[in-house]
């Protein structure tokens, strides 16, 4: 299909390695969920699966991909799947000057365990679309370094450069956290609007770990100054959140980091 061809007409190293490549994209397709074979354009899909094709046993593997989104430049991250891995990978987005617009988070099984593939729609703060590729080499490092543990998610986070993006200018929106047992048969839903603001996404989803949450889809949706995210999680052990005490302490959690960046906001 157009899939296939897309990878066909990348540049190939041979016979042997148009034929590996054919037969590892047949596997990788076969692995994915269908909500990702729907939601991305053939020629992103082949190159998600040329970079985990060459991961190989590297600690993360990160590239541009064709973009859908004029807007925004596409990153794909590959990486070994574990708690908190959102939170690791969004606090070295932030640390580059990232601004996330949109955001997938996949997982497959693969022979030893599970693999993330992490899809980003980013922007540069400063440089746009046109920054983001000067910004790929910090990046890979970042993520090198907080996935091995040489520097924690919080402390990368909060190496994140530049200006404030005008947020005191930006309208208000009103905070809202739900949490829903019933919309999903295998996950919780979580539901957040806000203001958007950098490292807002690393905020989020660390908090989600520090809550004891496995975020199994995140979809992640800027529009102007309003931000609505969604995340399917489940609790450490696989199951749902209970409703009543527990869904009301992460809704209360969840408001108080999103209070606490309001007030940090406020102070600048």
């Amino acid at each position: 299909g157009d899939v296939e061809r897309a990878a066909l007409a990348m540049p190939a190293e041979g016979p042997d390695d148009l034929a590996a490549r054919k037969s590892f994209l047949a596997d990788f397709i076969d692995s994915m969920p269908e909500r990702y074979l729907l939601a991305n354009a053939p020629a992103a899909i082949a190159a998600h699966a040329e970079l985990a094709r060459k991961h190989g046993d590297r600690v993360a593997s990160v590239a541009m991909v064709p973009s859908r989104h004029p807007e925004a430049a596409e990153i794909c991250v590959v990486a070994a799947d574990r708690p908190g891995l959102l939170a690791a990978i969004t606090a070295a987005i932030a640390a580059s000057r990232l601004e996330v617009h949109a955001a997938q988070i996949h997982s497959r099984s693969i022979e030893g365990g599970v693999q993330a593939v992490d899809l980003f729609w980013v922007r540069d703060r400063g440089e746009g679309v046109d920054g983001v590729a000067r910004s790929i080499p910090k990046l890979v490092r970042d993520i090198h370094a907080v996935l091995t543990g040489e520097v924690t998610p919080i402390e990368l986070a909060r190496r994140r450069g530049g200006g404030v993006r005008g947020e005191r200018n930006s309208p208000r929106v009103r905070l809202q956290v739900s949490v829903d047992d019933r919309a999903s048969p295998r996950h919780t839903v979580i539901e957040v609007v806000t203001r958007d603001r950098p490292g807002l996404l690393f905020a989020l989803s660390d908090a989600l770990y520090h809550l004891g949450l496995s975020i199994a889809v995140a979809k992640i949706n800027t529009e102007g100054a309003r931000v609505a995210d969604v995340f399917y999680v489940s609790e450490a052990g696989g199951g749902k959140v209970a409703p009543g005490k527990r869904s009301l302490e992460i809704q209360a959690g969840l408001l108080a980091v999103l209070e606490g960046l309001e007030q940090e906001d406020a102070r600048r």
